[in-house]
């Protein structure tokens, strides 16, 4: 395990669990849904301060960050083979390039706005 991981990183079972709730769970928990208004909130008050994009609201950009940080977890394990062939199998550069992509996706441009 590396040294930088994270709980779920040291604990992979929680993310299992995490992802298995998801598919049989239909309805909303109220704890999730207030976590998820204040990080849409956050996300708000960021765009409205010129800190990050602003033309793709704030909910969807908040999806869009969750669809990244999971992407490997969902991804298919014929999609993970090639990786371990090639001994890349690294949490701190799979996290690297999550931080990345965020960052690529949620960054101001005069393109974006």
């Amino acid at each position: 395990m590396p040294p930088d991981a994270t709980g779920t990183e040291r604990r992979p079972h929680v993310r299992r669990l995490y992802l298995w709730a998801g598919l049989e769970r239909q309805q909303a928990i109220d704890a999730e849904v207030d976590e998820y208004r204040r990080n849409v909130a956050a996300i708000k008050a960021a765009q409205q301060a010129g800190q990050i994009r602003a033309d793709i609201p704030a909910i969807e950009l908040m999806a869009m960050v969750v669809a990244l940080v999971t992407s490997w977890d969902t991804a298919s394990w014929s999609l993970k083979a090639p990786q371990a062939e090639n001994g890349h199998e690294s949490f701190t550069g799979r996290r690297a390039a999550v931080a990345a992509a965020v960052a690529g996706l949620i960054q101001r441009s005069v393109d974006h706005d």
